[in-house]
């Protein structure tokens, strides 16, 4: 990984594992997706779990079928998208440093 200072970088253990692998997105899009306050996706959540087999009756029948091996990007019509993949732990549940300070001063206030 290149760093944005021309340096390299290294990756958190939980992104190191999913270089060099191949990954297919599902992406559900509908009108909520297309306002002045939602111009990018967001991965909110990287899970264990593949793609549901349910996710095709919940938003229609245009889903592809899945794999062990897929990876499912989701923006759903309620909120951000959502990334599941078959990955540690340790990344499914460690938040941004940003995040983690955010949250720790927020609840010391």
């Amino acid at each position: 990984l290149q760093a944005a200072n021309g340096g390299e970088e290294n990756l958190p253990n939980c992104l190191e594992e999913l270089t060099e692998k191949e990954f297919v997105f599902q992406i559900h899009v509908t009108l909520f997706n297309f306002t002045p306050n939602h111009r990018t996706f967001t991965v909110s959540t990287i899970t264990e779990d593949t793609i549901s087999g349910t996710h095709g009756k919940e938003h229609g029948e245009n889903t592809l079928p899945s794999s062990d091996d897929d990876v499912g990007l989701e923006a759903s019509p309620s909120g951000p998208s959502v990334l599941r993949d078959k990955v540690s732990e340790e990344c499914a549940t460690a938040d941004p440093p940003e995040i983690s300070d955010a949250q720790n001063n927020h609840k010391h206030r």
